[in-house]
């Protein structure tokens, strides 16, 4: 028997900045159009079970989202998803700089959180057959239940082409639902130029760190990204100056690259966490 949990959802949005520009933003805020207008959905496992729009009401607002299941109720029990939700095409031509995606996900019971999903991307057309390019592959755990999670993946590599892209519900059964909302693909015109001099005026410290990060330095105006060596980024912040601290206790062990971008150049620090 599922147990059934409330669910808080809180969405956390990461400013960013350095000249960027939308190129898709869909929060699903229709909860009768789904999906939304030139988005498509595929139940390729046919089961009849697709994504869908789900709303929830906590009394002082309604929060609207993309939902897919592994298991349902009113008899139907455990499923086993490959649903595709499918964004319209993309135009990266002409573009310089950086192109990232920015979504958040979450788990709906903090029992059954192992939802598995994947971000591919298609530079011919919106059939699932296109979608060779994976760029990411999750399986979701405890620690996206109860607040969306942000992500970030770097898109850079397929500027000067038309995509699609697409998060498929998959290879994951009796779990119970996998959240997603809050897209944005984004054009960063500005990435800047690494500066080594300015690297010795920042430090970063404890490296290894498994709680807090502190970044400390002649910087201003700063932003500060991390991301793991596959290169999603985890933690984004902008409007830094001299002191700034990242709260890592709930990153997996593993290495990670701090990227700092400022006026002045770019700093970019090795970092490893122990948790």
């Amino acid at each position: 028997m599922k147990k059934f949990l409330p669910i808080v959802l809180i969405l956390l949005i990461s400013k960013v900045g350095f000249g960027q520009t939308y190129l898709l933003e869909e929060f699903f805020n229709d909860s009768i159009n789904f999906p939304p207008a030139s988005w498509t959905i595929v139940d390729q496992d046919d089961d009849g079970y697709n994504w869908r729009i789900n709303t929830w009401d906590n009394g002082s607002f309604t929060e609207i989202y993309a939902v897919s299941d592994s298991w349902l109720s009113g008899g139907v029990g455990a499923l086993t998803p490959e649903n595709y939700l499918i964004s319209p095409q993309i135009d990266l031509t002409g573009l310089v700089g950086e192109v990232k995606v920015r979504y958040t996900v979450q788990v709906a019971n903090i029992d059954y959180p192992a939802e598995k999903y994947k971000l591919a991307v298609s530079t011919t057309g919106n059939q699932v057959a296109d979608f060779t390019n994976v760029v990411l592959t999750e399986t979701l755990d405890t620690n996206v239940y109860y607040v969306w999670k942000e992500r970030i993946v770097d898109l850079t590599q397929f500027i000067g082409q038309h995509v699609y892209l697409t998060w498929c519900h998959f290879d994951c059964t009796d779990e119970y639902k996998f959240l997603l909302d809050s897209i944005q693909v984004y054009n960063i015109l500005n990435p800047g130029i690494e500066n080594p001099s300015l690297n010795a005026m920042i430090q970063v410290y404890p490296n290894p760190v498994s709680r807090t990060l502190t970044i400390s330095g002649d910087y201003t105006n700063a932003r500060l990204l991390l991301s793991g060596v596959d290169g999603r980024e985890v933690f984004a912040i902008t409007d830094q100056n001299r002191v700034s601290k990242i709260d890592v206790s709930e990153f997996e062990s593993g290495i990670y690259f701090l990227r700092i971008e400022t006026p002045k150049g770019i700093v970019i620090k090795k970092v490893a966490i122990n948790n």
